[in-house]
């Protein structure tokens, strides 16, 4: 699964997409039509039975419709967009929107042994939350990101930004490096 970062202005949009689930389906595809042709050239030698449609006929059919359903499946799996206003998640479940005077706090679930991969829960004043599983993004990334959340919304950010382990963590500092800097 690859996405696409696209910055305009103070917009921010990350969109998720697969490329591999059309490959896929094309493959399965040819595997139908060469099911179908095997298929047509076994029943050559067989007396055909009235009203009856060959199972060849059938597999064709089904080949066809995964080649006209492939070229459907490359759409968004995922879009997130950060602005001025608020957050949104787009995906297949429906949107979820959550403005930054409703933010009540960003924290960390931790559940990831590396904490680097760590998942953003942000939570609003009314309990809905938002999850933006950070490991889906490339390190720069989320260092952006991290960065964008905390210019619209510094104060709810302070349980992230406050946790040095994580922040090193996402930097890529060692933690042997961070021990030695402290004792020195």
């Amino acid at each position: 699964m690859s996405y696409q970062w696209t910055t305009v202005g103070n917009r921010v949009a990350i969109q998720w997409s697969s490329g591999e689930l059309q490959t896929t389906a094309r493959y399965v595809g040819l595997g139908l039509i060469a099911a179908g042709a095997w298929l047509r050239l076994k029943s050559r030698g067989e007396t055909p039975k009235p009203r009856r449609f060959p199972r060849w006929g059938v597999v064709l059919l089904a080949a066809g419709g995964l080649f006209f359903a492939a070229s459907f499946l490359r759409g968004p799996i995922t879009r997130w967009t950060i602005d001025n206003n608020d957050i949104r998640i787009e995906n297949y479940k429906g949107q979820a929107v959550m403005k930054w005077s409703d933010l009540k706090e960003v924290r960390l679930d931790s559940h990831f042994t590396a904490l680097e991969n760590a998942t953003l829960v942000l939570q609003s004043r009314d309990g809905r939350t938002i999850w933006l599983p950070l490991d889906w993004l490339l390190r720069r990334h989320r260092e952006q990101l991290i960065g964008l959340l905390n210019r619209y919304a510094s104060e709810a950010m302070k349980p992230v930004t406050g946790n040095q382990d994580y922040i090193n963590a996402l930097k890529g500092v060692p933690q042997e490096l961070e021990g030695e800097s402290k004792g020195k």
